[in-house]
């Protein structure tokens, strides 16, 4: 049995900005596509929250090909291009008009992505007495968003591994994957200590190369 006949038998239910991330999509597509029904059977909403349920992976491969398709389908083109797709979990092309897409691809990157963002989440705990609930890294008090936040205003991976030598480089991925799927909410009420931390970056040069001699 194939990974692809596994999978479909897995329910799942995302946010929407976990979906964005799964996906790889922009988060306002994503809303886009909930607001034009496109994928409507699989829209759950409650409490105000928003949640996309897919049987297997065929929900989020939707989203993608609805989002890949948007420049040369109409909506109604879309629609029963995704249409076919739910009708058709398993199939490895999807057709609409003179449009054919391979969706094993799709399908690969999907699942690759969602695992991607179940480890990344395996590698983070969120503890009411570690710096007020913060999501850290599990046995550190090293704040996820603070890697993100770090990576996001430009600090490259070397040197926040320099910075925070018990972390590697898959964890700081995860905290960049993490982050976009769980996005920070709020303000902060104060400027976080772990703001005022920066990378230790250090780099050789000759000293002829100061001294600006030959």
């Amino acid at each position: 049995m194939n990974d692809v006949m596994i999978a479909q038998r897995e329910e799942y239910a995302l946010s929407v900005n976990e979906v964005a991330c799964v996906a790889e999509v922009p988060v306002k597509y994503v809303y886009r596509i909930i607001r034009s029904e496109l994928l409507s059977d699989a829209v759950k909403r409650s409490e105000g929250r928003i949640a996309i349920l897919s049987k297997g992976l065929v929900g989020f491969v939707g989203v993608k090909l609805a989002y890949d398709t948007g420049g040369i389908l109409t909506l109604e083109g879309r629609r029963q291009l995704i249409r076919r797709l739910l009708d058709h979990p398993e199939a490895e092309t999807i057709r609409e008009g003179a449009i054919s897409i391979d969706t094993n691809c799709i399908r690969s990157a999907v699942r690759q992505n969602l695992t991607a963002l179940e480890k990344a989440k395996g590698m983070v705990e969120i503890d009411s007495e570690v710096l007020s609930g913060m999501p850290c890294f599990t046995g550190t008090r090293i704040p996820v968003y603070h890697i993100a936040w770090m990576v996001a205003n430009g600090d490259e991976i070397p040197a926040i591994l320099k910075a925070y030598p018990r972390l590697d480089e898959e964890q700081v991925e995860a905290a960049i994957l993490y982050a976009k799927a769980y996005p920070f909410r709020g303000r902060w009420k104060r400027r976080q200590a772990w703001q005022e931390q920066r990378p230790i970056s250090s780099s050789e040069i000759a000293f002829d190369a100061l001294s600006g001699s030959a």
